[in-house]
């Protein structure tokens, strides 16, 4: 999954396959103004599914607000947008690294984008999907 927006580059790729949980480690790399941030995270196949049908939910309901965040039950990943009536998207994320000797380093802040990101960010995301599916 890649996404390119003003104030956020970011890819997620799998990093093996899904365990029968659901379970999946991913490789994360961010890049912003003067950071940059390669990381591996742990997702579960239902939080992507659920972030893909928000994102769906978000390009279907153009003209209405609404929310699609991915995020996991560790503090791994967050990425959370929100779009306003007129399709302007405001976006946050915090991305944690291990905790190394009990101290976690977080990578956060905001981004802007617009509905005419949606299409190829939901492509990655089914690709990414079927990737750790069939690994």
């Amino acid at each position: 999954m890649e996404l390119r927006t003003h104030g956020l580059e970011l890819h997620l790729r799998p990093a093996g396959h899904a365990d029968a949980e659901g379970w999946m480690r991913v490789e994360v790399e961010a890049r912003v103004s003067g950071f940059i941030a390669n990381y591996s995270a742990e997702l579960q196949v239902e939080d992507l599914e659920r972030f893909a049908r928000e994102l769906r939910e978000m390009q279907d309901g153009l003209g209405r607000e609404s929310t699609a965040t991915l995020t996991s039950a560790q503090p791994d990943l967050l990425i959370e947008l929100k779009m306003n009536r007129l399709g302007q998207i405001s976006g946050r994320y915090a991305f944690e690294s291990a905790r190394r000797g009990g101290v976690p380093t977080v990578l956060s802040c905001a981004f802007d984008m617009d509905q005419s990101f949606l299409t190829s960010l939901q492509h990655g995301l089914a690709t990414l999907v079927s990737a750790v599916q069939s690994l």
